[in-house]
């Protein structure tokens, strides 16, 4: 095995010398899943790619396996700060070992390449597009023979392999690795037990504000929308100290990674244009007091050329499959109907409905139209605050992705705080330097709902971006009234960790975390061909959501109802597993509530809830109350301050599911 090893090592470095970057990818590919801790390899393997975040992934493998490499070290560090766009080359050592376990065969699965290379050299579709590639130096090490024998073998895989996706328990375990260095702050997980903020493999399978006088323009671009009188903000004492605790994050759904830097054909900029460009950059630094530390891609393209490499970078068949994920769990909550699907939906929560768009992974703005008109230079200002945010802050590095998926909670409370931000120095970009020309054409100017058309999309999925454009103006206003624009850095250093803190900015302040909840092994009583689809947390918004739209369609209660049922949360954990080759899907939520009176009003709720979507009682399984469906028997129990929700195809996979909760 190990000779085999080197010998593959030494064909690809001879390749990547010749500039076959192609070639030479499947080959790393093909070692790493015999020998996924080869540091040797994750190094070649960080020069074989061109897209960004795959450079920073694979270094971050080598630092997995040795730390103290301080040619990755070094590589990825000037790669994160933006001192270069593609890393120097580095001198990888020779002689590394082979190992395997469950965790690195999962970090393949993450990063996407488990199957496209499993049996053939070519690269995936995706990648058909010719591109730039690192060339790799004469000084990079030949690998050489070992000159004793492996510690051990690799024992190999006789039963076949689960589509290539995740196991989310494994994925936990994987991402509580120490926190060792600086320059891992947003590689690792933090230490004491507690899993940090920061997520290293989901984010790769991973938008969108203001005090001063003048027009408003959040109304102008938000409309008139104001959040329920149930979730005012209550006021702090003037002498308060914010402590701020970093705890999990809401949810461990993966954010999808694009499988290539789409292919921009952008026209020269008038060099009017780029001056503009330039005057409004400086009006911007002074505003968000940031500097500038790189040169940010700058292209007007069409809203066709926008479309098409959209759906070329970020909807791969790795994206599309989780995004289908979503779909049956988002089905089996009644929020959408099997006939609608998400593609669109996804597409157009990646860009400003005015149209506009800041990719982090390559640091580009891309704006929509011909010229430089009124509403480009607004959009243009918000977009180059997110690039000022994602600088100095690594978007990327925190868990953030254009177009998060629904029910990767972490991805969207740090795209609340982003479109806060970047609505706060829009508006007051606005207000100071708006000249008379761009005031009065913004006035007569109507925002589009989205950029995309989609009459399709589900009534919730609309109302989802009340979030960000709403509540993540509110959170970081907020912030910045009681401490200025250093106070919101703080939200980049320590993030919010649930949606609860975004609509309440005060108790991120005050530091109220949610309760964590057991991780309850629901799988364990499913037979093998069910598999995990998501695991996470809903949060107090998108339970506020099921509870306003999961009627098929139709909405359960009124919005400030929803709201007040919603209000009492204090933490959840969801699990959705699919039976492979069928339309079945378990779901199971537990909630904690701040007092037994919430959790006994939202048992309620869910009661009359079930009666309306279901409309059959039946006899209930344990001391919960049921429901038959057409395809799912529902049950809700009630235990003190916590609530259980369980959906299943029949009675006896609920009871199944049950017995993993015996509290209730």
């Amino acid at each position: 095995m190990e000779l085999e090893i080197i010998r593959e090592l030494t064909q690809a470095y001879q390749l990547l010398r010749e500039g076959k970057h192609k070639e030479a990818r499947p080959i790393l590919v093909r070692v790493l899943k015999d020998a996924p801790d080869n540091e040797q390899a994750w190094l070649l393997l960080s020069v074989a790619v061109s897209d960004r975040r795959r450079q920073v992934y694979a270094l971050q493998q080598v630092l997995r396996v040795n730390p103290e490499n301080e040619k990755a070290l070094a590589r990825l560090q000037k790669i994160q700060s933006g001192e270069i766009e593609k890393a120097e080359e580095a001198s990888p050592e020779d002689n590394f070992e082979a190992t395997e376990d469950d965790a690195s065969l999962l970090e393949k699965r993450i990063f996407g390449w488990d199957e496209g290379y499993q049996e053939s050299e070519q690269v995936s579709e995706g990648e058909s597009q010719p591109e730039a590639q690192t060339a790799v130096p004469a000084t990079m090490a030949v690998p050489t023979q070992p000159t004793a024998e492996p510690q051990f073998e690799v024992e190999s895989e006789t039963k076949p392999k689960p589509r290539a996706r995740f196991n989310i328990a494994e994925r936990l375990e994987f991402l509580k690795s120490p926190r060792t260095k600086k320059i891992l702050t947003r590689v690792g997980i933090g230490v004491g037990g507690v899993i940090g903020i920061i997520i290293i493999g989901i984010i790769l399978l991973n938008s969108i504000g203001g005090g001063g006088d003048g027009i408003s323009i959040a109304s102008i671009f938000l409309g008139t929308a104001t959040p329920s009188p149930t979730i005012g903000f209550r006021q702090l004492p003037p002498t308060y100290t914010p402590t701020v605790t970093i705890m999990p994050t809401e949810t461990w759904v993966p954010t999808p990674t694009p499988t290539l830097t789409p292919t921009i054909t952008p026209q020269p900029l008038n060099p009017e244009i780029v001056t503009e460009m330039e005057r409004i950059q400086q009006q911007l630094i002074s505003i968000r007091e940031l500097e500038v530390i790189t040169n940010t891609g700058q292209y007007i393209i069409s809203q066709a050329e926008l479309e098409n490499n959209l759906r070329e970078a970020y909807l791969d068949e790795t994206t599309r499959d989780l995004i289908e994920d979503q779909e049956r769990i988002l089905v089996a909550l009644g929020m959408m109907t099997s006939a609608q699907n998400l593609d669109r939906y996804f597409m157009n929560k990646m860009v400003d409905p005015r149209g506009g768009m800041y990719r982090p992974e390559a640091n580009e703005i891309l704006l929509v139209g011909l010229g430089f008109s009124s509403v480009q230079k607004v959009v243009y200002a918000y977009e180059f605050d997110q690039a000022l945010i994602d600088q100095h802050y690594d978007l990327v590095g925190l868990g953030y992705f254009p177009g998060c998926l629904f029910l990767d909670g972490q991805c969207q409370i740090l795209g609340a705080v982003l479109a806060g931000d970047s609505r706060v120095v829009e508006e007051r970009w606005f207000n100071q330097y708006a000249d008379g020309t761009i005031q009065s054409e913004i006035a007569a100017y109507t925002s589009p709902i989205e950029l995309f058309s989609d009459e399709f999309a589900p009534a919730f999925a609309r109302r989802n971006d009340e979030f960000a454009n709403l509540y993540g103006y509110n959170f970081v206003n907020y912030l910045f009234e009681q401490g200025g624009w250093e106070q919101v850095n703080q939200a980049y250093i320590s993030p919010p960790v649930s949606s609860e803190q975004i609509m309440h900015p005060e108790r991120y302040l005050a530091g109220e975390v949610p309760e964590e909840m057991p991780d309850v092994p629901v799988g364990e009583n499913l037979s093998a061909d069910w598999e995990l689809i998501g695991k996470g947390s809903w949060g107090e918004w998108y339970t506020y959501l099921i509870m306003r739209y999961g009627l098929n369609g139709g909405t359960p209660f009124e919005d400030n109802v929803a709201f007040g049922i919603a209000e009492g949360w204090d933490g959840d954990l969801y699990q959705a597993y699919h039976r492979q080759g069928t339309r079945e899907i378990v779901l199971a939520g537990q909630w904690s509530w701040d007092t037994p009176d919430d959790a006994l009003d939202f048992d309620e709720r869910m009661r009359e809830y079930q009666l309306a979507r279901f409309g059959t009682t039946i006899e209930p399984v344990g001391r919960g109350s049921c429901w038959q469906g057409e395809s799912l028997v529902s049950c809700t129990y009630i235990h003190d301050n916590q609530t259980l929700w369980i959906l299943a195809p029949s009675l006896d996979i609920l009871t199944a599911v049950k017995t993993a909760y015996p509290d209730f």
